[in-house]
C-alpha cells in the first residue's frame, strides 16, 4: 500500500471562484453583474477550472520532486546527527612514561547477527601522563602557605589542614606534570584523627588549576573517609595547567574544607596523613558514532565550471566546516577550503562546496550575467588534476542509539569497574543520533520536541530514543580492533587498556591490545 499523497493546496474550484469574485469588488467595483450568465463569470470560472486542475497536479508530485522544488528556494535536508558519548580509558597497571590515545581510535561493539558492530571514534588525541606529587603545601583559610612533605613516609604525619579546621582550609598537593582529560589515583596513607564526619560525605571539595581558575575536580572514588584512613581517592581532571605557589612550580590539586550541608558533620579535628602518592590510571576522551575516512580519491577533473564528483561514503556527519579537498598540481597537492555557498565568491578563490546527505561535491558555476558577460563563482581546477580528501566523517543516524540491555560477552583483558557515584549508579544524560535525509528531519520540517532535550526522530518521526533505562550498568567486556599497525588482535604488548564506554554506549568496551 503506497504512502498517502500530500495534500499541498486544498482550495478547489469554487474556493477560486469566490477569491476571484471578492478581488473583483476591491478592484473593479464598477463590474456588478457577478450572475453565472455574465461573460465576464464564465472566463473566471474557465480559469478557475484551470486552476484546480494545476492544484490537483501539485499533489501528485512525488516527495523527490518536493525536496528539488525546495532546493530551489534554497533549502537542504539536514544531515544525520551523529551519537556522541565519552569514552573512559582505565590503564591495566600505571604506567612510568606517557601514553598517548591517537585521535580517530575505533571503538566497536561486538557483531550481533548480520548488522554491523556499532563503531564508535575518539575526536581527539588522549595523552595518559605519568603522574608523581613533587610539592605539597597547606594552608589556613586566607592564611599563609607552608610547604609539607606527604610523600616521605619516615617523617612526622602532615595536619592537612588547622587544628579546628574551617572552611576554606586547603591541602595543596603540586604533580609533576598537568593531568588534563586524565583520572589520577591519590593513594594515601592517614591516621584517623579526621573525628567527627561522616566517612561516606566528609565535607570537603577538590579543586584543580586551569590556568585562569580553581575548577571544581569530579571525585569517583574516595575509600579513605575523608583522609582518615589508609585508601585510594580517584579524580577526574577536566582542564590543568601548571601554576607557580610559595615559588614552587607545579600542577596544582587543592583539597579544601567546605561549609556542612543540611545534617552533614563537620570535621572536629584536623586528619593527618602518613604518606601520599600519585599515578595516572585512565583518561576520558569524547568519541562519535562515525566512520572516518582518508585520503580519498574523487578522480580527475575535466577542467569545467561546475563540475560535480561523489564521495564513496555518505551522508557526512554535520559539524565538518574545516573538510579540506586536495588538488594535484606541478608544486604538489593544493589545499581548497569548504564553503556554504557560492554567493559573493570571486573567480579565484579555492573553494568547493559539498552536500552532507548526498555526498556530492561541487566546484563553483560559470553563470551568464545581464548584460551578456559571464562571472566565475569560484576557481576551476585545471583539466587532469586529481582530487583528493585527506579525512572526512561519515555515518551518524540512529544506528548509535545503544540500548542499556546491551551485554558485552567477549574476554575481559583486566577488571573493569562499575561506573558509580558514591551510592548512586550514575544517570546517562540524552546524547543520541538523529537519521537524516527525510523529510520529516528536515531543517525547514524542524525537530519534534516533546521536553526531552535529547530526543530523535528518525525518518518517520518516530521516537529515536525508545530507551527508558538510562542508568549505565556493566556486565562484562567485548573485543576490540587493536590500535596501530599490529591489528591482529593479539595481547601482544605489556600495556592492556580497558575501556569503559559513558555514557551512551551502555555496554562496556575492552582493548585487549593496544600497540604504540
Amino acid at each position: 500500500m503506497s504512502l498517502p499523497s500530500p495534500n499541498l493546496d486544498d482550495r478547489a474550484f469554487q474556493d477560486f471562484v469566490d477569491e476571484a469574485k471578492r478581488l473583483l469588488q476591491q478592484r473593479a467595483p464598477e463590474w456588478t453583474d457577478n450572475n453565472v450568465a455574465d461573460p465576464g463569470v464564465t472566463l473566471i470560472e474557465t480559469f478557475a477550472y484551470m486552476v484546480d486542475q494545476l492544484v490537483f497536479r501539485l499533489n501528485k508530485v512525488p516527495e523527490l520532486h518536493w525536496i528539488k522544488f525546495l532546493d530551489f528556494l534554497g533549502e537542504t535536508l539536514r544531515p544525520p546527527a551523529a551519537a556522541y558519548t565519552t569514552m573512559k580509558f582505565t590503564l591495566a597497571v600505571p604506567q612510568n612514561s606517557d601514553i598517548l590515545v591517537p585521535a580517530s581510535t575505533v571503538i566497536s561493539t561486538a557483531r550481533r547477527g548480520e548488522g554491523p558492530p556499532v563503531s564508535f571514534t575518539t575526536d581527539k588525541n588522549l595523552n595518559l601522563v605519568s603522574t608523581s606529587i613533587t610539592a605539597s603545601l597547606t594552608q589556613p583559610a586566607g592564611g599563609a602557605f607552608t610547604l609539607v612533605d606527604v610523600t616521605d613516609q619516615t617523617s612526622e604525619d602532615v595536619e592537612c589542614f588547622s587544628n579546628l579546621p574551617e572552611i576554606d582550609d586547603a591541602l595543596l598537593i603540586g604533580l609533576n606534570k598537568p593531568a588534563s582529560h586524565c583520572i589520577v589515583r591519590l593513594t594515601v596513607d592517614s591516621r584517623i584523627e579526621g573525628i567527627g564526619v561522616d566517612p561516606k560525605r566528609p565535607p570537603r571539595a577538590f579543586d584543580a588549576w586551569n590556568g585562569r581558575s580553581w575548577e571544581p575536580v569530579e571525585c569517583l572514588l574516595d575509600t579513605t573517609g575523608g583522609f582518615n584512613r589508609k585508601g585510594t581517592i580517584e579524580l577526574s581532571i577536566a582542564e590543568q595547567r601548571e601554576n607557580t605557589l610559595n615559588g614552587v612550580t607545579a600542577a596544582w590539586i587543592r583539597v579544601r574544607v567546605t561549609a556542612a550541608e543540611g545534617d552533614q558533620p563537620e570535621y572536629k579535628e584536623s586528619p593527618k596523613i602518613r604518606s601520599m602518592s600519585a599515578a595516572t590510571i585512565g583518561g576520558f576522551v569524547q568519541a562519535t558514532h562515525c566512520q572516518i575516512v582518508k585520503n580519498e580519491m574523487l578522480g580527475r577533473t575535466a577542467g569545467t565550471p561546475g563540475e560535480a564528483f561523489a564521495l564513496n561514503r555518505t551522508p557526512l556527519i554535520a559539524g565538518q566546516d574545516d573538510l579540506i579537498l586536495e588538488v594535484s598540481g606541478p608544486d604538489g597537492w593544493e589545499q581548497w577550503t569548504r564553503v556554504e555557498t557560492f554567493a559573493n565568491q570571486g573567480p579565484q578563490e579555492k573553494i568547493f562546496f559539498v552536500d552532507n546527505v548526498s555526498g556530492v561535491l561541487r566546484f563553483g558555476p560559470l553563470v551568464r550575467q545581464p548584460d551578456g558577460s559571464t562571472r566565475s563563482y569560484g576557481a576551476t581546477p585545471p583539466s587532469g588534476s586529481n582530487l583528493r580528501i585527506p579525512e572526512y566523517r561519515a555515518g551518524g543516524g540512529v544506528d548509535g542509539n545503544c540500548s542499556g540491555n546491551e551485554d558485552g560477552n567477549g574476554q575481559v583483558a583486566a577488571p573493569c569497574r562499575q561506573w558509580r557515584d558514591g551510592e548512586n549508579t550514575r544517570r546517562c544524560p540524552n546524547r543520541v543520533g538523529v537519521a537524516g535525509g527525510g523529510i520529516s528531519v528536515s531543517a525547514w520540517a524542524g525537530r519534534r520536541d516533546d521536553g526531552d532535550p535529547g530526543a530523535g526522530v528518525d525518518t518517520a518521526g518516530n521516537d529515536a530514543d525508545d530507551n527508558d533505562d538510562d542508568d549505565l550498568i556493566e556486565n562484562g567486556c567485548v573485543p576490540f580492533t587493536a590500535i596501530g599497525e599490529n591489528g591482529d588482535g593479539n595481547n601482544d604488548c605489556a600495556c592492556c587498556m580497558c575501556v569503559q564506554c559513558v555514557p551512551c554506549v551502555l555496554c562496556v568496551l575492552c582493548v585487549q591490545c593496544v600497540q604504540y
